[in-house]
């Protein structure tokens, strides 16, 4: 399969790290000496699993701080969250054309949690929220909790942690965290906690054969979809960023703040599942293109770097105010995703220099 050069500048591609020294300084072998390596040397791939549980269930209180002390539940984290994550990452990179095939995938992913681990977009008694009981259930489906998880996963369970990696760790952005085996062997333990869910999970709940295929299907759909995904599809339509950082912050907070008061607000008072999934998908669409028109194809750490902040505003947010209504210990997700904001902030915030000329790789700042 051919791989094209990707632009220097892309998230999903790095200049070639600088050849080793002819010469590198004497290694001790002793057990925490290879301990320490090993930890160095996969840094990258750990951050991206602790992200990918830290965005989409601890900052939103599907899985409280304190409840991290059950080895079990631990396992299902790292098994769904961090094997799902590590697989489509190493799957894009490998095919290297860019963020749509990780949408595509982030939203099969999506749905294999949810449709057939959870059975949320089916189970209306499962959900805990009053806007998405019998009101948004039809023919089977919960229609508005369906489309709006199905995003959420393909954007805050996958998209943005892989960005953020990219942003702590330039230097690893071509790099694989994992070899062709290993990606095999992860995808069959993301296989295997799926499947463990969806048999042990909700159990007093049948699934339909009909609603079970659809998933199967859609799931089959997307991940062709993403394979066949014709060269620079969804890349940025310029080369460099046509807008200033901050448009970016103000770009993805204003997302993330409508798209949850959409899904969330919307049910109670259309009365119409399917026009309230529409117009979400419509605004999350129109919010894409945008960033498509704005973001650049190069030059854009530091654009990219502010609209990780954005997105990441409604989620502390609301895992504040979980912590005041009782959820113990989320106060500890909230300091990491803070210390995460200020620590991007920080290395790209643009210093002395009118945009865009500051604006990139080169302009970054270590900490």
């Amino acid at each position: 399969m051919r791989s094209p050069t990707p632009p220097p500048g892309a998230l999903l591609s790095f200049p070639q790290s600088p050849p080793p020294s002819p010469h590198p300084p004497p290694t001790s072998n002793s057990y925490r000496a290879r301990v320490g390596r090993w930890y160095v040397s996969n840094l990258p791939a750990l951050t991206l699993v602790g992200l990918a549980i830290l965005i989409p269930e601890l900052l939103t209180g599907s899985t409280p701080v304190a409840s991290l002390i059950n080895p079990v539940g631990d396992a299902f984290l790292v098994g769904l969250y961090g094997g799902g994550v590590l697989v489509i990452r190493e799957v894009s990179l490998r095919w290297n054309r860019g963020w749509g095939p990780v949408l595509l995938l982030g939203a099969a992913y999506g749905i294999v949690e949810e449709g057939l681990g959870t059975k949320t977009f089916f189970d209306w008694v499962e959900i805990k929220q009053p806007n998405f009981g019998p009101l948004t259930h039809w023919g089977g489906v919960n229609w508005v909790w369906a489309g709006e998880l199905t995003l959420f996963h393909a954007i805050f369970s996958i998209a943005l942690p892989i960005a953020i990696v990219a942003l702590l760790f330039p230097q690893a952005r071509r790099q694989r965290f994992l070899s062709n085996a290993g990606v095999a062997w992860t995808f069959a333990l993301y296989s295997l906690t799926a499947t463990l869910m969806f048999f042990l999970f909700d159990r007093g709940y049948v699934l339909a054969p009909a609603l079970l295929a659809g998933c199967v299907l859609a799931i089959a759909a997307l991940m062709l979809a993403a394979w066949k995904l014709p060269e620079g599809w969804f890349r940025a339509r310029t080369s460099l960023p046509t807008v200033a950082p901050r448009t970016e912050l103000f770009l993805g907070a204003g997302f993330v703040w409508g798209f949850f008061i959409l899904f969330l607000g919307l049910p109670g008072f259309l009365k119409n599942p399917l026009l309230t999934v529409a117009l979400g998908w419509a605004f999350t669409g129109g919010c894409l293109l945008a960033l498509r028109a704005t973001i650049g194809e190069t030059g854009n750490d530091s654009h990219v770097a502010y609209l990780a902040i954005g997105l990441l505003t409604f989620l502390v947010a609301f895992a504040a105010l979980a912590e005041l209504l009782g959820d113990l210990f989320a106060f500890l997700a909230i300091a990491v995703a803070v210390l995460l904001m200020v620590r991007l902030y920080r290395r790209y915030r643009p210093v002395n220099a009118p945009w865009p000329r500051d604006s990139g790789p080169d302009r970054a700042r270590a900490v």
